[in-house]
């Protein structure tokens, strides 16, 4: 049977009329929507503009505003009406301002809502930007300077600048600043600041209960340390970023040098052994005696001014005497607890030197170089070299400081120790050789027989 259909004078087979009219649905569905989306941000935009325009409208009207307008008209005497009237513009407002110093910030919202000031000041006809800006009165503030001591007159002045100019001008430093650039100028005016400072911090390390003075702070309580390149004094704690400003262009790196080592009993102790040794010691409690120690100090700026020739080894040298002086330190720790037990004061680690201290000094020596039974052999051996070293560098001391009584003291105490040398360091001796002999006479220690054999074929050889 045919399926043939005749529709007008058009003709269609099996289903082609059912599948041509879906197409034309499904087409007619996405123009339609298409056409709506279209409508829609059409209006959006339309009405944007005419919102737009509104606002002007309404800003040019409130421009002119005015009594002598024409086309002015007066608000009716009702404040509600004027409040509403006021919130209209305020969210396209320029700005609000009250006369103050402080400035607060107020996010406008969309809906409308503001702090109570700001409706107050809208409602006076001032208008503000989508962040309005209200200023509050408050009181100036002034930072106040902090007195610094004057190099010359030793006085505590607030502006040192104009005290230089006024009072010192006839000083010769200040007159070859003045001669100089202006940056040149304030850095040599800084200088003087400095030297003032250490000229102040000196004489307070003379009293009993110090008070320092350093560059960014009142503060005394504080870690005070000496910059090495600029000698400015700084508290601990800002010293590294004073290191990045101060190095500057040159290679050498500043050292922190602690206000303890700049003591005046300190004043025997070279500048480079304070900036490249004391300043690296551990923060424990040997290391404290090694930076506050005077005698220890000193045998350690002897030794290293000794050593300083070796530049080529300068680290190896700076390891073995900072090594040098905590095995000192740790010496006369114990040798206090032991003068502690039979009830003697000692002052510092020269008492070590003292003939009448030598039981205690011998007592020390035993409880340091035994370990849990086991003898330290090399470490007892070298502190009776270090002992030698260190009295002989406290009598040259002593002699250059006149003082012929300690440096006879010293002699006496040498020679007691040398006396001593057997019964109390010779078992240390004693063990030192036997391991010697024990390593060297090891099968794996020995010389190859055929070696051996090259070697005398050799020395017969030769002639």
């Amino acid at each position: 049977m045919s399926c043939d259909t005749h529709v007008g004078n058009r003709m269609y087979v099996g289903s082609e009329p059912e599948d041509n009219t879906v197409a034309k649905s499904s087409k007619s569905l996405l123009q339609l929507t298409f056409e709506t989306q279209m409508k829609n941000l059409s209006d959006r935009k339309l009405k944007r503009k005419q919102q737009l325009d509104s606002v002007e409208s309404d800003v040019e009207s409130v421009g002119d505003d005015s009594v002598n307008d024409e086309d002015y008209v007066p608000h009716s005497g009702d404040e509600s009406s004027t409040d509403n009237e006021s919130d209209a513009y305020l969210p396209e407002c320029q700005s609000v301002k009250v006369s103050s110093q402080r400035v607060h910030h107020y996010s406008v919202p969309v809906d409308g809502h503001y702090p109570e000031n700001v409706h107050n000041d809208a409602s006076a006809g001032i208008h503000c930007s989508e962040s309005a800006t209200v200023v509050e009165s408050t009181e100036k503030y002034s930072k106040k300077r902090i007195p610094r001591p004057c190099v010359f007159c030793e006085t505590m002045q607030t502006n040192l600048h104009r005290h230089f100019l006024l009072k010192h001008k006839d000083e010769a430093a200040v007159k070859e600043a003045m001669q100089l650039p202006s940056q040149d100028r304030l850095e040599a005016f800084a200088k003087l600041r400095k030297d003032g400072i250490a000229k102040y911090n000196k004489k307070e390390m003379k009293t009993e209960k110090p008070t320092y003075v350093c560059e960014r702070s009142r503060s005394q309580g504080q870690k005070l340390v000496q910059c090495g390149k600029c000698h400015g004094y700084y508290s601990k704690t800002y010293f590294a970023r004073h290191r990045k400003l101060c190095i500057s262009e040159s290679a050498d790196i500043p050292q922190a040098i602690p206000i303890t080592l700049l003591s005046e009993y300190c004043s025997d102790i070279s500048s480079a052994f304070r900036k490249d040794v004391l300043t690296s010691f551990a923060k424990d409690d040997i290391g404290k005696v090694c930076r506050s120690d005077e005698a220890v100090m000193i045998f350690g700026s002897r030794m290293y001014s000794k050593l300083s020739g070796k530049q080529d080894k300068k680290p190896e040298v700076k390891r073995s005497l900072m090594a040098d002086m905590r095995r000192l330190s740790h010496l006369y720790k114990h040798f206090k607890e032991q003068c502690e037990k039979v009830h003697k004061i000692s002052a510092n680690s020269s008492d070590l030197l003292i003939r009448s201290n030598f039981e205690e000094m011998k007592e020390a020596v035993l409880t340091y170089t035994n370990s849990e039974g086991t003898l330290k052999a090399g470490l007892k051996s070298q502190l009776y070299y270090l002992i030698k070293r260190f009295a002989k560098i406290m009598k040259a001391t002593y002699l250059v400081r006149d003082d012929d009584e300690k440096a006879g003291e010293v002699d006496k105490f040498v020679q007691v120790l040398q006396l001593h040398e057997r019964d109390l360091f010779g078992d240390a001796i004693y063990q030192l050789n036997m391991n010697r002999q024990e390593r060297l006479r090891r099968p794996q220690q020995l010389p190859d027989e055929a070696d051996i054999g090259r070697v005398k074929q050799y020395t017969v050889t030769r002639a």
